[in-house]
């Protein structure tokens, strides 16, 4: 079985650059592709800044501190970061995930927006349906589908070619909004419409569902021990695997982007690998072992996205990257990523980030691990 796994592995990431052959991936600081420029393929970056001005021939994948897109994206268009500014054009879908979200530009397919504040400015144009969650959302441009918002504070001030569904504390219609189909409202407090809001379809407002109160104990004692079972766990990689542990800490956060783009990268590519093997009757057992690699490469990623907070913390802004994996940075990561965890929003796009490092680094190790061994 030994020998298999290891052949299975080697075979893949060997084939990695097969998939990969016609994409520009890029990871450090900064990315600029100019206006003048282009991709001949899909393009994934991981880095601090990201400026896209130019053309890229097919999907975008973008990952850090800020991303702008003002030219265009001839396909899909998934970004994650603190501020993303959505200005150009995309000619598929978008799913975005990040602190603060614009978008100015144009989507002709569906958007998926997943921020703290979402604006979408009156220039905007959406062709397909918007899926919005955050805590405060701002809708002034044009939706030719439907509408589904989550959110505290909702303001719809555009055109919306089909229905509205909203999940809000609070929900305004503006002077300029205009529904042609149904607006359904779950909240407790009734819709705000503004004069000169217009609903061409029936309005209806239902009370929010009200979790009980047995439901929520449920969740919250779940909860509590998530947190104490992957601390524990962490702390036994510091008792029983200390070295092993700190050179893996120590070597992902200084290949930070890296291994944010890796991760990213095969959290997508790796199941529906798995899915593709698994309905071929030759590849069926090739795809049950990928699946429970991924599951086992998950859950360690689970264990060690509070250690590589708290390592990060030391080594960025305490200055201390020689003490990235020390009893104290397991529990005073774990500590604060679980009160991150309960900031709307921003708390879980940070824990993502960091099991994402983590994750890309763990099919990293095991990959330089094989290499070693042929």
């Amino acid at each position: 079985m030994k020998k298999l796994l290891v052949l299975f592995a080697a075979v893949f990431f060997a084939a990695l650059p097969a998939f990969a052959g016609a994409a520009t991936l890029h990871a450090g600081e900064h990315y600029i592709l100019a206006g003048e420029d282009g991709t001949s393929g899909d393009l994934y970056n991981a880095g601090s800044d990201a400026l896209i001005e130019g053309v890229v021939q097919g999907d975008a994948t973008l990952a850090g501190g800020t991303i702008v897109i003002t030219g265009s994206v001839t396909q899909d268009v998934l970004a994650a970061g603190g501020t993303i500014k959505l200005g150009g054009k995309v000619t598929d879908d978008a799913r975005l995930l990040g602190g603060d979200i614009t978008i100015s530009g144009s989507v002709a397919g569906d958007i998926a927006v997943v921020g703290g504040t979402v604006r979408v400015f009156p220039s905007a144009v959406i062709g397909g349906d918007l899926f919005a969650f955050g805590g405060t959302l701002i809708i002034e441009g044009q939706v030719s589908g439907d509408v589904r918002v989550i959110g505290g504070d909702v303001t719809i001030n555009g055109s919306v070619g089909g229905s509205v569904v909203s999940y809000a504390d609070r929900l305004t219609l503006g002077a300029s909004a205009v529904v042609e189909g149904d607006l359904t409202n779950k909240s407790e407090q009734q819709p705000v419409l503004e004069a000169g809001a217009i609903v061409k379809g029936e309005m209806t407002n239902e009370p929010a569902p009200v979790q009980p109160r047995t439901l929520r104990s449920i969740l919250a004692a779940a909860g509590a021990m998530g947190f104490l079972m992957f601390l524990f766990a962490g702390l036994l990689c510091f008792w029983f695997a200390k070295n092993k542990s700190s050179q893996f800490v120590a070597h992902s956060l200084a290949h930070f982007g890296k291994e944010l783009l890796r991760g990213l990268i095969l959290l997508i590519a790796l199941p529906i690998a798995a899915v593709l093997l698994l309905v071929s009757l030759i590849g069926a057992p090739l795809g049950i072992i990928l699946l429970l690699l991924c599951v086992l490469m998950f859950m360690l990623a689970k264990v060690f996205a509070g250690i590589m907070l708290g390592g990060w913390i030391n080594r960025v802004i305490f200055k201390k990257p020689d003490q990235v994996f020390t009893w104290q940075t397991i529990i005073g990561g774990n500590v604060i990523l679980m009160l991150l965890r309960l900031v709307p929003v921003v708390g879980h796009i940070i824990g993502t980030i960091f099991m994402l490092v983590a994750f890309g680094a763990f099919w990293g190790y095991a990959h330089r691990h094989i290499l070693k061994t042929r």
